[in-house]
């Protein structure tokens, strides 16, 4: 299966594991107790996994020619300033942080089942290859967006809760997997989202739910 899509992600993962895996597992553990520091922690997280993908993808050729110190800061750097403007809209936070969530989750979702599907059901290949596809997917990832945020705002805790016990869960997840096969297997970084096995992201996804339903659980039943 083709996820080059997500190389940005696993290579910013990989760079910066010893960052990305203490704030997942804050997130995870910590998410009930102080709800700013879960907005800067998950607005952070929406900065490192969503929005330096997409910066990265659009201005490689800038950002190519950038010093590689410099290039293996930015992903922080985009995390840190997504985090800080989420605290300085602190009204319209919650909206757009759930929107981001919500939208950029469904938008991945439907990523990877429609290249699973076009890599291997011939007859839907041409359509789901095409162009109208890609509007189709952001078409419903933006629905999701606005869906999400508008039932977001109206009970922010919760929601903090819930998305930084999610977006830890990935976090944990994804370190875990990026170190294990580059370390353990000598897997090279930039060849891990290269016809990564269904088996490799079946697994993750599954650890990914258990991770989330256990931290949900346990956060919620505390906090009644």
């Amino acid at each position: 299966m083709d996820l080059t899509f997500l190389d940005s992600l696993v290579q910013a993962v990989f760079e910066n594991w010893y960052i990305v895996l203490p704030f997942s597992i804050l997130m995870y553990f910590g998410a009930r107790f102080f709800e700013a520091v879960t907005l800067f922690l998950v607005g952070a997280a929406i900065g490192f996994f969503y929005i330096f993908p997409i910066v990265n993808n659009q201005f490689a050729d800038f950002i190519g020619g950038l010093s590689e110190p410099i290039q293996n800061a930015l992903p922080i750097i985009v995390a840190l300033i997504i985090a800080v403007a989420f605290l300085a809209v602190y009204k319209v936070a919650v909206f757009i942080l759930v929107a981001l969530a919500a939208g950029g989750l469904v938008y991945f979702f439907l990523k990877i089942v429609v290249d699973y599907l076009s890599a291997n059901v011939e007859q839907l290949s041409g359509f789901l290859s095409s162009s109208a596809m890609t509007y189709v997917i952001i078409f419903v990832a933006i629905l999701a967006a606005i869906a999400g945020g508008i039932v977001g705002s109206k009970k922010s805790k919760s929601v903090f809760t819930a998305i930084s016990i999610i977006l830890g869960s990935v976090g944990i997840v994804l370190s875990v997997y990026v170190l294990t096969m580059n370390m353990a297997f000598d897997v090279p970084t930039n060849e891990l989202t290269q016809n990564i096995s269904a088996i490799h992201i079946s697994a993750m996804g599954i650890l990914v739910i258990l991770l989330s339903i256990f931290g949900l659980k346990r956060a919620f039943r505390q906090a009644a």
